[in-house]
């Protein structure tokens, strides 16, 4: 996945769904951003626009396989993360069949970031799983993120140095998330209606999250850093203009509060 290159950060996008009208900006910056950054969705990649009603994902698809190295699943295009080539970037901890109780996806890949060996897992909440078409869910089931979570971090505990979360449950469940599970180096969040975006510093957890307020996002990069990380905003791609549900944040960890060395 990531062999022929040197990954020192992360860089996330999520709930774009299908709005690619300014692709052409956004894929060159995505692009050329991938030489050093593991580059993930957090979900609802497909579905909302005319670019996915008339190629039925096709293009959103060729993106993710161009360009990403791992996704979560979200709400919409559910059906999409069960395609073969798409199966194998997914992760998520949280989802299994009903029948046999086997996980529907990976749980978690393990990459090297910035030299530390980073665990890279996902969750759906229980309500963007619930909002999936039963048509398109049955005979899947959700189960609760937070024991999922924790059964993930004692199997792979020894195995890893950090742990990052790409979240498809909202911006204040993950505030839930990251409360019950401190061994969380960072929670990229998606499936987020509310009206504040931003990363948001709670107890050494970053949440970067939401689309909209890029400025705030990149004016904060200086108390990042003091803190020992770096956040790595994508850049607007109109001057004065947000891009809308496009592009998210990346980030560098550094030297948390867990006194494990620089967070993935």
């Amino acid at each position: 996945m990531t062999a022929s290159r040197s990954v020192r950060q992360i860089m996330a996008t999520t709930d774009v769904h299908s709005a690619l009208g300014a692709g052409d900006l956004l894929l060159g910056h995505l692009h050329q951003s991938r030489a050093d950054n593991l580059l993930v969705d957090c979900g609802d990649f497909f579905e909302g626009t005319g670019y996915y009603r008339l190629g039925q994902g096709a293009l959103e698809r060729e993106i993710l396989l161009g360009l990403y190295d791992v996704i979560a699943p979200g709400n919409h295009g559910w059906p999409h993360y069960f395609e073969p080539v798409l199966h194998r970037r997914t992760v998520c901890a949280n989802t299994v069949d009903t029948a046999s109780g086997n996980s529907l996806f990976r749980r978690l890949r393990i990459v090297e970031v910035a030299g530390r060996r980073t665990a890279v897992t996902g969750v759906i909440g229980l309500q963007a799983f619930d909002s999936i078409p039963v048509g398109q869910r049955s005979g899947h089931r959700a189960t609760d993120p937070v024991q999922a979570l924790r059964e993930l971090m004692l199997a792979h505990h020894h195995e890893v140095d950090s742990w990052v979360l790409l979240s498809h449950s909202g911006f204040e469940e993950d505030l839930k998330l990251a409360e019950a599970c401190p061994f969380l180096d960072a929670i990229f969040a998606g499936h987020c209606p509310q009206p504040a975006h931003g990363p948001c510093p709670r107890r050494q957890h970053r949440r970067p999250q939401g689309p909209r307020t890029r400025r705030r996002l990149r004016h904060r990069g200086a108390r990042f850093r003091r803190l020992g990380r770096t956040y790595s905003p994508v850049p607007r791609l109109r001057r004065g203009r947000s891009t809308g549900p496009a592009a998210r944040a990346g980030l560098l960890a550094g030297p948390h509060g867990h006194g494990r060395g620089p967070a993935g």
